[in-house]
């Protein structure tokens, strides 16, 4: 793997990381989380 695609991806990752930090978390896990616990929200 050349060195520019490995820094590009972890640079890629560690912004989708932060991105996905300031927003809480991601919405699927909180379609799942939301629908086992039994939450309006998770069915909405």
């Amino acid at each position: 793997m050349p060195l520019r695609l490995l820094v590009a991806a972890v640079v890629v990752g560690l912004l989708l990381g932060y991105a996905a930090r300031l927003a809480y978390g991601c919405n699927i896990g909180a379609y799942f989380s939301g629908i086992v616990s039994g939450s309006l929200h998770g069915w909405l």
